[in-house]
C-alpha cells in the first residue's frame, strides 16, 4: 500500500477535477482535504477486493452527495472551467490552434455540463479514470447494467451533437 502522502499527491488533482467535473463544485479545496481525512482515518479498511482509486472515489462520491445536499456554495460557473482552460493553453502555440483548441474543450465542457449529474460522474470515470463498469457501478451505486445504458446513451448524445455542430460549421 502506497504512504499516505503517496497517496495525497495522486489524487488530490484527480478528487479536485472529478468534483468540479462531475458535480459541478467550484471551490474543492475544503472538501478534498475533508475526502483525504476519511481515507487517511478509514484506510484500515480498505480490501484489495477493488481498486484503490475506486475505493477512494467512492468515498469522494459519498461526500460529494453529502456536501450537496447540505446545500452548500461551492457549485462553479461553466465559464470559470473555460477561463482554467484558456488560462492553461500553451504560450508557444499559433493564435489559431490556441483558439480552435479554446473551442474544442469550450464545446466539450458545454457537452458534459448539458448531461445529467449521473451521466457526467459516470463520463469522467469511464473517460478521464479509465474505470471498469463494474467499478463505476460500485462507486456511484448503480447496477453494472445502468453504467453501460449511460454510456450508450452519453455516445448517442455526443454524436448527435459532435455531427451537427460538424455540420454547422461547413
Amino acid at each position: 500500500m502506497e504512504d499516505f502522502e503517496e497517496i495525497w499527491e495522486k489524487y488530490y488533482p484527480k478528487l479536485t477535477v472529478y468534483l468540479r467535473s462531475s458535480f459541478g463544485f467550484y471551490d474543492t479545496e475544503d472538501l478534498v482535504q475533508e475526502i483525504m481525512m476519511k481515507v487517511y482515518t478509514n484506510l484500515h479498511r480498505y480490501r484489495s477486493k477493488w481498486s484503490f482509486s475506486t475505493w477512494i472515489y467512492t468515498i469522494a462520491h459519498n461526500c460529494a452527495l453529502d456536501a450537496l445536499k447540505k446545500n452548500t456554495s461551492k457549485l462553479r460557473v461553466i465559464e470559470k472551467v473555460k477561463q482554467e482552460a484558456v488560462a492553461s493553453s500553451p504560450a508557444s502555440a499559433s493564435a489559431e490552434s490556441v483558439t480552435l483548441k479554446n473551442e474544442l474543450q469550450a464545446g466539450i465542457a458545454m457537452f458534459i455540463e448539458s448531461l445529467p449529474a449521473t451521466e457526467r460522474q459516470v463520463a469522467f470515470l469511464k473517460y478521464h479514470e479509465q474505470m471498469k463498469y463494474r467499478e463505476i457501478s460500485r462507486v456511484i451505486k448503480i447496477p453494472e447494467g445502468t453504467v453501460k445504458y449511460h454510456i450508450h446513451n452519453i455516445k448517442r448524445k455526443f454524436s448527435k451533437h459532435y455531427g451537427e455542430n460538424y455540420e454547422n460549421r461547413r
